[in-house]
């Protein structure tokens, strides 16, 4: 969060990604679609709170596995006077 200017927390943005996609680990995927909400919502700035990387999951023994999704949480946040 800003240390130096005066702001507001707006809401928490959340994003995931397709457990289908090959570019499952990329969150600059879905850091436009953020970007894009907080604006929508009167947010002129986003914190990234928190990034959980997906991957592949495997049973042990290799009997079946998975795509785990990544999970992005962010603050969309109005800074005063952001210049």
């Amino acid at each position: 969060m800003p240390t130096d200017k005066k702001y507001e927390e707006i809401a928490i943005l959340n994003s995931t990604t397709d457990t289908d996609s090959t570019t499952r680990k990329d969150f600059n995927l879905m850091l436009p679609f953020l970007k894009a909400k907080a604006c929508e919502i009167g947010a002129n700035a986003i914190v990234i709170k928190n990034i959980d990387q997906g991957g592949q999951w495997a049973e042990p023994g290799g009997k079946s596995s998975a795509q785990i999704p990544t999970k992005a949480f962010c603050v969309a946040i109005l800074i005063s006077n952001p210049k």
